[in-house]
């Protein structure tokens, strides 16, 4: 009788892996077309969340479509990166124009996490983050200067500004008028207006995208 020779290792796992895949087939065979569509949905969203949490570049992506959609709520339509004359020859980079049925918003980012401290009159307003502290320039001055440029260009039109703080930011002793979290910006809704209903408007807004065109 010849001796009992075990099969290698490597062909043991060959012949595993032939008799599961037999197993597979078989089974996939049976499967409906409708749990077809419902396993390759299910793989692409396992795909698009692996690929989401592995790349920080869709991360930072999924993040400014987030924050572009609550800058939208402020109005109906958007311009981002715009540059708005700055009267002395050069340019002004605002980071959204905003058209709402009270004219154009100017909405400058502001990205500071953590507890801040600011007031109208202050020189320097304080973030608070951990057991830290840093001070920055009050940032109001700069906003002015933008809504100043704007209203130049479109002087038929309304023009406010908002400084949108965008990190989660809190101000336990208040804020000026024209600060905004992104967390108040949440609850707003979009405002719709009726095409035409001001000439003005519809004209200015044109100007400004003309200018970014």
């Amino acid at each position: 009788m010849d001796e009992y020779q075990p099969m290698p290792r490597k062909a043991r796992w060959v012949g595993r892996s032939d008799h599961v895949w037999d197993e597979l087939t078989e089974w996939a065979s049976t499967l409906a077309p409708e749990k077809w569509m419902v396993l390759g949905a299910a793989a692409a969203i396992a795909l698009a969340a692996t690929l989401f949490i592995s790349s920080p570049a869709l991360r930072r992506m999924a993040r400014r479509w987030q924050l572009r959609k609550r800058v939208r709520s402020l109005g109906d339509e958007l311009i981002e990166n715009a540059h708005i004359p700055d009267g002395m020859g050069g340019s002004l980079r605002i980071d959204y124009l905003v058209r709402g049925e009270q004219g154009i918003t100017v909405v400058t980012l502001r990205h500071y996490p953590g507890v801040i401290f600011a007031a109208e009159n202050m020189e320097l307003w304080v973030q608070m983050l951990g057991t830290g502290s840093h001070k920055f320039p009050n940032p109001l001055p700069g906003l002015r200067v933008q809504v100043a440029a704007v209203r130049a260009l479109i002087p038929d039109v309304p023009v406010q500004g908002v400084l949108l703080f965008t990190h989660g930011s809190e101000f336990p002793k208040g804020k000026p008028a024209e600060v905004m979290t992104l967390e108040e910006l949440g609850g707003h809704r979009r405002a719709r207006r009726e095409p035409g209903s001001w000439p003005e408007l519809e004209h200015g807004w044109e100007r400004l995208r003309l200018q970014n065109h």
